[in-house]
């Protein structure tokens, strides 16, 4: 599959939020607003043909340019270059592509939001109407984490892009009705309240969603709000459209009142309590009426979430071994307690789950009562579930104690399973002090309700070891905590395991704090749950997923929740439809909700103050907090610490610096406010941050990139001219510390505001613009980013010559040769553009020395030896070989005297690199030695600039390969290494990293070899020209150390061509060397039919490979004229001037002509040279070419033969 292939199916379309295209985890740059309108257009039609005139009209409106049809061309080119880079010149596009009116965007269903949300959607509705719940979840999770804001972003109420807005919009409000609406039908009620009130909130005339809110409320216990939230929806209805609810909520609002079965979940039991005869819930509880339900202690899916299957309790092992140890005690007549703490979502009822499992497995009696949230829950309401679960599975002597205690009238009220508030008095439960507060609406237990549960409690113990899980002790009544006080006196004798799960923090209080404080007995074990590490969170998504999920994965999702169990799983949802890379902005559905809740009991405003803290960054400071929110500092520290109470944030680092405990905590703040308002609050916070740097704080020069950061964010409320000076100033710093890659995105967003919100109205307005663009282009050229160096640069021309000023034409013409290593254009190919400018500065600029003059003069020179058309100079001794064009070297050699008479050593150093460039060629060696000798000593200067000495390493490196040292080339690569350590310099990273692969191939280190090529070729593929043919060397001299000559002709047929580094001769030498001579004569013939290679870097390889190619075919006369060419070279390597290719010593090929152009005794000492150097090299199969080929020479020496052939 080609690399546009593989692009093209790894784009990810996103419209749901800012229209946005991916590769992987990086954003493809779309360009200026009107670009990416373009784009938005197509993606709202995506698959189908878009007329050109409505791209116009979606684009300009009612009063298009005349050069609108012209500049939509120039959109739509640009927006082909981002979208498919490796695309071939002229090869069509696959993606954006023309039709007979206009164009059309293929964007495969499956790699495009809208659409994939659609699909999900209707799944998630179809599982529901099914009657699978679990799977709607699923899937309505999946697709309500692709929205990232307002579908199609800032083109959301544009007339091209209104209809599809609204269509995704009021699917996704009905999704996330279909949401709650799964999660009810799951059982899982608690969650839905903390999702709906949110619903309710952004849509109060949808009834559904009240109807849903209150039946959520009633489901957990909680009728006095349920019923509350029926006036809300009455007061919202009567208020806003003067009508009163509709016949669905009236009859939910009787059927509450009434409190109709109905309203209850028929309850999954998913744990059975063990014990003789039938389980409990399997019958009533003796003199109920609830003879069809299941007793209300047993594990239902509404109390105890069902897990996937696959999933594991990762990092438990500690606590479930303590579950185990227990559990024995208490089959042994052992009792005790298990305290069971954390923050939500830890996993405390998982493992309260864990424990009801283990101890059925055992025989044990196992039961589960549950504390609700909220007002309007009867006292004692888990242990009436538990006492109903106990007798419904006790012996009859139990039943009996039940019956004279009047345990069922306590727990049924006479007719139902869940204990009227209403009735509290006619169970004995009058009002009283311990019962008064939250819980109840009449009040709290009679004196005797605890001792009743107590007893038969401890009378089924001691029947059978008994398990009682108490679930969310946080939230239970005064009177709930006294019965648990009351059981742990009578421990451990008492065969009786207390499994107690808490919220810790400010969610435990009151009574339940207290009594949690005093448990210090033996039996009393306490187990605070903490977060997962990495290792433990790539486990758990591993075993949910599947073995192929890599540990990317793993690691994102626990960067993204910090380890939090149930947000491990929520996150781990999202993957098959995601991906992992889209993870890092989910933020699904059930965590949305549960950090909601956890924010609900933060202090008044602590909410809003957090969000400004979570618009700073997922770490902020008190200082600029206190400046960005307003907030006075007692009330700001007070926030702060209900905060950290709260789980919410931690302290960091220095006093003062705090930190989000997870970046979905921040996430779901950040998103409460508008873009506008977000955008507004940037700019408080920049403005803050300056004001620090202003007054020289410590650390201040970092300061500079949050600054930049927010007024870049700040933008759309109208800071476009701060943004740009503070991208600027930061992109400044930048530079001088070498993070050359974070300033050229810095200027980028600069430019991109300049071309979008702040246009110049001048020409001081152009020139801030074109030296903005010109530093843009220097920092492509030094990060080997050719394509968008030359787009940049051209711009940059473009911009002087609107301004009509030589000094900034000869400036932007200059950089990209200056700034770049070897080879700024494709091969024998020049930039007219940047040749036609430097030939104007020469001949505009004044003709004294001067700086720009000379570095003009050297630019000109190395962009002309690119240049097929110019003229190549006359045969150099003493090999007749032809040298670099005559108008480069002599513009070259003016450059360099008019640099040393200006004894400007900066200058002088980089007409030096210049001319390296524009006299590259086998006869220059010598002085390009020299050369590169004086740029070492002028970068050993005092002031010289830090990236000069690993660029002159490099270069000594190649030359000494060239010259056929290796040992001294990799002392320099290593030192070159070292320097680059500093500055970081792509293209000699790229040059390195080739070098590496290189040594390893020539070792015989094949594998290794083919590695680091490959991480060699993916970075350079990415920057410049020259990524394909450097693989391509690689892979042949892999090819040819194997002997696989066959793979090798099919590699060379497949790049080939004319006037290119692969000519149709390289064809040839394949041929010959699989025996094939006639046909190879035919690609590679003689050498008087043949013209001289392109006289430049390439001449010698070309040259050493055609002749190597006549000795293999046996032409004499060839080989006559190639050695006599080519002796000149002898101790030098074939190589290519680079690190991208060597095959060994150039004197056993000069051996193999010598042998055929009859010339025996020369070939026989040259191939011993070969023998010896190639050991040198460290190129061991080329030693043994050699030294097969010489024992052959020699061979026949003796036997009087004539000594040809192949060795």
């Amino acid at each position: 599959m080609t690399p546009c292939r593989n692009r093209f199916h790894a784009m990810w379309w996103s419209v749901l939020g800012a229209v946005e295209v991916r590769v992987g985890d990086q954003p493809v740059a779309l360009g200026g607003a009107k670009q990416r309108r373009v784009l938005a257009v197509l993606l709202a039609e995506a698959g189908g043909p878009v007329p050109v005139s409505r791209l116009v009209d979606s684009v300009w409106g009612e009063r298009p340019p005349p050069t609108a049809v012209g500049t939509l061309r120039s959109y739509v080119a640009n927006l082909r270059r981002r979208l498919e880079p490796d695309r071939p010149p002229r090869e069509a596009g696959k993606v954006l592509v023309s039709t007979e009116t206009g164009y059309c965007l293929r964007v495969p269903e499956e790699r495009y939001d809208a659409m994939s949300f659609g699909k999900l959607a209707e799944s998630g509705r179809a599982s529901l109407a099914g009657g699978r719940p679990l799977d709607a979840l699923s899937d309505l999770d999946q697709a309500l984490a692709l929205w990232r804001g307002p579908a199609f972003g800032e083109f959301s109420s544009e007339p091209f892009a209104a209809l599809e807005s609204t269509r995704l919009e009021e699917l996704r409000l009905t999704s996330q009705e279909r949401h709650a609406g799964a999660q009810l039908a799951a059982g899982l009620a608690e969650p839905a309240v903390a999702g709906l009130r949110t619903l309710v909130a952004s849509e109060p005339l949808r009834e559904q969603r009240w109807e849903m809110l209150a039946l959520a409320l009633y489901r957990c216990g909680r009728r006095a709000e349920s019923l509350a939230v029926l006036q809300q929806a009455r007061g919202a209805l009567d208020e806003n459209l003067g009508v009163g609810p509709g016949r669905r909520l009236r009859r939910l609002e009787r059927d509450i009142v009434h409190q109709d079965a109905g309203l209850d979940l028929e309850a999954r039991r998913v744990v059975r309590a063990a014990g003789p005869g039938p389980g409990p819930g399997s019958g009533p509880v003796p003199g109920s009426s609830a003879a069809a339900r299941p007793a209300a202690g047993t594990v239902t899916r509404a109390d105890v979430p069902e897990p996937d299957s696959r999933d594991g309790l990762d990092g438990r092992d500690d606590v479930l071994a303590g579950v185990d140890r227990a559990l024995s005690g208490t089959s042994g007549g052992r009792g005790g307690l298990m305290l069971v703490t954390g923050e939500p979502g830890i996993g405390k009822t998982r493992i309260a789950q864990a424990a009801l499992e283990r101890a059925a497995g055992r025989g044990l009696a196992a039961v589960v009562g549950r504390c609700p949230e909220g007002q309007g829950v009867p006292a004692l309401w888990p242990w009436l579930m538990v006492l109903r679960a106990v007798i419904g599975g006790g012996g009859r002597r139990l039943r009996r104690l039940a019956d004279q205690l009047g345990a069922n009238a306590l727990i049924t009220g006479g007719d139902s399973d869940r204990p009227a508030p209403g009735r509290a008095r006619s169970l004995g439960m009058g009002k009283g002090p311990a019962g008064e507060g939250r819980h109840g609406d009449g009040g709290g237990a009679s004196s005797r309700g605890p001792t009743v549960i107590v007893e038969l409690l401890a009378c089924a113990a001691r029947e059978r070891p008994l398990l009682v899980v108490l679930d969310d002790l946080h939230w239970a009544d005064p009177d709930s905590v006294r019965v648990l006080r009351v059981l742990t006196t009578m421990l451990p004798e008492l065969p009786l395991l207390l499994l107690v799960t808490s919220r810790d923090g400010p969610e435990l209080d009151g009574a339940a704090s207290a009594l949690v404080a005093g448990l210090t007995g033996t039996w009393a074990n306490r187990w605070p749950l903490r977060r997962l590490t990495e290792a433990e969170v790539v486990r758990a998504v591993g075993r949910r997923l599947g073995p192929g999920t890599g540990a990317e994965t793993g690691r994102v999702i626990h960067r993204r929740c910090g380890g939090v169990p149930f947000h491990v799983n929520e996150l781990a949802r999202l993957v098959p439809t995601l991906g992992t890379r889209r993870l890092t902005e989910a933020l699904p559905e059930g965590t949305r909700n549960l950090v909601r809740h956890r924010l609900r009991g933060l202090p008044d405003g602590a909410e809003t103050t957090l969000a400004v803290a979570a618009v700073v960054g997922e770490r902020f400071d008190f200082g600029i907090l206190a400046e960005a929110s307003d907030t006075p500092r007692e009330r700001l520290l007070d926030t702060l610490e209900a905060g950290i109470g709260w789980g919410l944030i931690e302290e960091d680092g220095p006093t003062g610096c705090y930190r989000f405990s997870h970046a979905l905590v921040r996430d779901t703040l950040r998103r409460s406010f508008s873009r506008l308002r977000t955008a507004g609050l940037h700019a408080r916070i920049a403005e803050a941050l300056e004001r620090r740097v202003r007054a020289g704080v410590r650390g201040h020069a970092e300061l500079l990139d949050d600054a930049a950061f927010h007024w870049l964010a700040a933008t759309p409320a109208g800071y476009a001219e701060q943004a740009v000076a503070a991208a600027t100033a930061a992109a400044g710093r930048a530079e001088r510390v070498h993070a050359h890659q974070h300033a050229a995105r810095l200027l980028t967003a600069a430019i991109e505001i300049i071309d979008e919100r702040a246009a110049p109205a001048d020409s001081d307005g152009t020139r801030r613009l074109f030296d903005l663009v010109v530093r843009r282009g220097r920092l492509a050229s030094r990060g080997a980013q050719r394509e968008e160096a030359t787009t940049v640069l051209n711009r940059a021309i473009a911009l002087a010559r609107e301004l009509n000023d030589v000094q900034a034409l000869a400036t932007a013409a200059t950089v990209h040769t200056l700034e770049s290593f070897l080879a700024v254009r494709d091969y024998r190919t020049a930039d007219d553009t940047v040749l036609t400018a430097l030939r104007d500065a020469v001949r505009l600029l004044p003709g004294t020395d001067s700086p720009l003059r000379c570095l003009a003069l050297a630019a000109l020179a190395a962009e002309l030896y690119h240049d097929s058309a110019s003229e190549p100079s006359k045969p150099s001794a003493p090999s007749g070989a032809p040298g670099p064009g005559t108008a480069a070297v002599r513009l070259s050699s003016e450059a360099v005297a008019m640099a040393r008479r200006l004894g400007d050593e900066q200058l002088l150093f980089r007409v030096l690199h210049l001319r390296l460039q524009a006299i590259r060629h086998p006869d220059t060696l010598g002085e390009r030695q020299a050369l590169v000798e004086e740029q070492l000593a002028l970068a050993a200067r005092p002031g010289a600039g830090p990236e000069w000495l690993p660029m002159a390493l490099l270069r000594r490196a190649l030359t000494r390969l060239e010259a056929g040292d290796m040992a001294a080339a990799q002392t320099d690569i290593v030192a070159c290494a070292a320097a680059n350590e500093q500055v970081r310099l792509t293209e000699v990273d790229i040059h390195l990293r080739w070098w590496e692969a290189l040594r390893s191939g020539l070792a015989g280190n094949r594998a290794v070899a083919e590695r680091l090529a490959g991480q060699a070729y993916d970075l350079h593929r990415r920057l410049g020209w020259g990524a394909e043919p450097a693989l391509f060397a690689h892979r042949i001299t892999w090819l040819l150390d194997q002997d696989r000559f066959a793979d090798m002709e099919e590699l060379v047929r497949a790049v080939h061509r004319a006037g290119s580094p692969v000519p149709p001769e390289h064809v040839g030498l394949v041929l010959a060397l699989r025996g094939r001579f006639t046909e190879a004569v035919a690609y590679c013939p003689p050498a008087h039919q043949l013209p001289e290679p392109p006289h430049d870097w390439l001449w010698l390889l070309q040259m050493v490979l055609r002749a190597y190619t006549w000795a293999l075919c046996g032409d004499g006369p060839s080989c006559r004229w190639a050695l006599g060419r080519l002796l000149p070279y002898t101790g030098r390597a074939v190589t290519t001037g680079s690190a991208m290719l060597c095959w060994g010593s150039i004197d056993h090929f000069l051996g193999e002509v010598a042998a055929v152009a009859g010339e025996r005794e020369t070939a026989i000492g040259l191939l011993r040279r070969a023998v010896r150097h190639n050991g040198e090299l460290g190129c061991p199969r080329w030693r043994q070419r050699s030294e097969h080929r010489l024992a052959a020479l020699l061979e026949s020496a003796d036997d009087g033969g004539d000594g040809q052939g192949m060795g």
